[in-house]
C-alpha cells in the first residue's frame, strides 16, 4: 500500500494545499495525499477532487460536539483540534500503515521517502523547532517563543500503525476536545504544546526525534541552518560552524508568511516581529514564489471563500470574545444549544442586546501595544486611574486587586455580563 500524507485547512486554503501536494508528488512516488477541509462548502452540489475530504463528513464526531468545537475554537485552533481524529480515520477507515501530517504552507525540495523510511523503526516521528545551542540575542528570543509554543513543531507529525501510536492518538485527541486553545495563561498552544510530554511517555524505540537538518526548515531555525544550492539540488548545513557536512533539504515550512505577497516576490512575515532573513534563503523563497505562481489561478479561485464557522446563521461575524464567552458557559456547565443560531435566546440574542459587536469592522484582537493608536496617552490615563484606586484601597488591597485582574481579564470570566448569577473564575 502507498504511504499517506495529509494536510488540514479551511476551504480558502485549498489552492495553497495543492501547491504542497504538487511538490511532494514531484519528488515521491507511491504516495497518496489528502486535503482535509475543516469547514464546509456553502452548497452540497460542489464537486471536488476525490482526495479533498470534508472533515465533518468523515469524522465520527456528533453534531452537538462538532458545533461546540467549531464555535469555541478559532480557525487555527479548530483545524488543529481535529488532527488526531483525521489520523485515526486514515488508520482505521482507509487502512494506511504510515501517515504524515504537513501544514499547508510547506514546500518539498526532495523526496519524502526518507521520512517514511524512518517510520519503519518507530511509531511516532517529530521534529524539534531548534537543534543547536546558541547564545546570541536572536536565538534567545526564539527560545522564549519555543518555551511557550512547545519543543516540537506539529506542522509535521509522522505516525506508523501500532499500539503506542494508537494510545497517543486516544490521549491526544481527548486533550484537544477541551484544551486546544492558543492560551499562554493556561500553558496551551493549540495541539502542539502537548507534544512536550512525548519523550517522557514513550521510549526511544517508539518515539524518534529527528535531528535531520533538512526537515522542517522554518523561521524558528533559519538562524541555525544555511541553505546551499549546488548543481540544481538543495542542501542544508549548520550555519554557525560552517562545517562541510550537509544534508539534503527535504521540506521548508513557510510559517507566518503572507503568501499573497510572495506572488510579487515581497517577503512579509506576519507572525514575528524579528524575522530572520539571510541571503542564502532567497533561493528557497524564489522557488516557493514560482510554485505559487504556477497555481495562482486555483489559489485565487478559493482565496476569497469565507470560513464557514466565522459567522452566525444570520451571517453576522463571530468575534473571539463570543467564542471565549461560550467556552466560559461550557466551563460553568451551561448548555445553551447551538451557538451558531442567531435565534438562540440564551446566547446570541443576549450578546446582541448587550451590543457585544465591534463597530466599523475593527478587529480588537489584532491591536497590540505596538500598533494601538496613542498607546502612551491611553497608558497615562489608565495609570492615573490606577493611582486613584491605590490611594482609595491602600497597598494590600491594591495588590489583591491586580492579582484578581490578572485572572479576571480573561474573556471566559466575563460570563457574568450575560448571566449575573455566574461569578466563577476560569
Amino acid at each position: 500500500m502507498n504511504n499517506c500524507a495529509f494536510t488540514i485547512c479551511a476551504k480558502n486554503y485549498i489552492g495553497l494545499a495543492k501547491v504542497l501536494e504538487k511538490s511532494i508528488k514531484k519528488y515521491t512516488n507511491n504516495i497518496d495525499f489528502f486535503i482535509i477541509i475543516a469547514d464546509e462548502f456553502d452548497s452540497n452540489n460542489i464537486t471536488t477532487e476525490p482526495n479533498i475530504l470534508i472533515a465533518k463528513k468523515i469524522l465520527s464526531i456528533k453534531e452537538e460536539k462538532w458545533n461546540e468545537l467549531a464555535f469555541k475554537y478559532d480557525l487555527t485552533e479548530f483545524c488543529t483540534c481535529i488532527k488526531p481524529f483525521v489520523f485515526k480515520y486514515m488508520f482505521n477507515s482507509l487502512n494506511y500503515n504510515k501517515i504524515c501530517y504537513f501544514d499547508p504552507d510547506i514546500l518539498f525540495y526532495s523526496s519524502s521517502d526518507v521520512i517514511y523510511n524512518k517510520l519503519n523503526n518507530c511509531e511516532i516521528l517529530v521534529t524539534p523547532h531548534s537543534l543547536f545551542l546558541n547564545n546570541n540575542e536572536k536565538n534567545n528570543i526564539i527560545e522564549d517563543e519555543i518555551r511557550g509554543n512547545g519543543i516540537f513543531n506539529f506542522g509535521f507529525l509522522g505516525l506508523s500503525r501500532g499500539q503506542f501510536s494508537n494510545n497517543f492518538l486516544e490521549w491526544w485527541g481527548n486533550k484537544l476536545l477541551d484544551k486546544c486553545f492558543a492560551d499562554p495563561n493556561k500553558c496551551l498552544f493549540t495541539d502542539q504544546k502537548w507534544g512536550d510530554f512525548l519523550p517522557v511517555y514513550f521510549s526511544s524505540e517508539v518515539l524518534q526525534i529527528s535531528r535531520c537538518l533538512g526537515w522542517n526548515v522554518a523561521p524558528w531555525n533559519f538562524e541555525e541552518r544555511k541553505i546551499l544550492f549546488i548543481e540544481n539540488k538543495y542542501y542544508v548545513t549548520e550555519r554557525k560552524n560552517e562545517i562541510d557536512k550537509s544534508e539534503a533539504l527535504v521540506f521548508v515550512h513557510f510559517s507566518g508568511y503572507d503568501y499573497k505577497s510572495l506572488f510579487s516576490g515581497h517577503i512579509q512575515q506576519r507572525n514575528r516581529g524579528h524575522d530572520i532573513i539571510y541571503e542564502d534563503l532567497n533561493v528557497v523563497f524564489k522557488n516557493y514564489k514560482e510554485a505559487l505562481l504556477q497555481e495562482k489561478k486555483e489559489i485565487e479561485e478559493y482565496l476569497n471563500k469565507k470560513y464557514s464557522y466565522d459567522y452566525y446563521s444570520n451571517s453576522e461575524k463571530i468575534e473571539l470574545f463570543h467564542r471565549r464567552l461560550f467556552n466560559g458557559l461550557l466551563f460553568n456547565n451551561i448548555n445553551i444549544g447551538n451557538p451558531f443560531d442567531s435565534n438562540n435566546k440564551f446566547f446570541y440574542l443576549k450578546i446582541k442586546k448587550r451590543k457585544m459587536f465591534s463597530k466599523n469592522n475593527i478587529n480588537i484582537e489584532k491591536l497590540t501595544k505596538f500598533n494601538m493608536n496613542k498607546i502612551n496617552k491611553k497608558l497615562y490615563v489608565f495609570n492615573l486611574f490606577m493611582r486613584v484606586i491605590y490611594k482609595i484601597f491602600g497597598y494590600k488591597n491594591y495588590l489583591l486587586l491586580i492579582k484578581l485582574l490578572r485572572v479576571y481579564s480573561r474573556y471566559e470570566n466575563q460570563v457574568h455580563i450575560i448571566d449575573s448569577n455566574k461569578n466563577l473564575l476560569y
